[in-house]
């Protein structure tokens, strides 16, 4: 259940009630409290033995299609220790609006659906993730 507020930049947006029950933040201005950014975590589990032919085609093909669109990323990880096959990217957005026009503007792109084609096949599994930030601490 979620409460829907009209807002003039992107439309309608439905919160989480739970977002309004924030008592020990009530320091927070209503654009600190609704209006935080959204992160979106995803993390590509490659084909054990393809994470260097995957790694290979983001730095060559992925990157400079991505690259062409609204700077959105906040940074692309591999995974260490535990966590060997795991290509790991977190993107950045103003909120639901503007994460679905940058998605919707990437799979628009040839350059980018000719990479994609290559990666798949050496993907085993995708995850995402959409968070928001802590109302305390730094801010990405």
């Amino acid at each position: 259940m979620g409460i829907i507020l009209q807002v003039a930049r992107t439309g309608s947006v439905t919160l989480p009630t739970a977002q309004l029950l924030r008592p020990a933040y009530s320091e927070l201005s209503i654009h600190q409290e609704f209006f935080m950014a959204i992160y979106e975590l995803r993390t590509y589990n490659a084909i054990v033995g393809k994470m260097s032919e995957l790694t290979s085609h983001y730095k060559n093909e992925g990157w400079p299609a991505l690259s062409k669109h609204p700077s959105k990323l906040v940074g692309y990880f591999t995974g260490d220790v535990g966590a060997l096959n795991q290509l790991i990217h977190i993107w950045k957005f103003d909120d639901d609006a503007d994460r679905r026009a940058f998605w919707a503007g990437v799979y628009g792109d040839p350059d980018f659906l000719a990479f994609a084609a290559k990666i798949r096949p050496l993907i085993a599994e995708q995850q995402n993730k959409l968070m928001l930030s802590a109302p305390w601490g730094p801010q990405p």
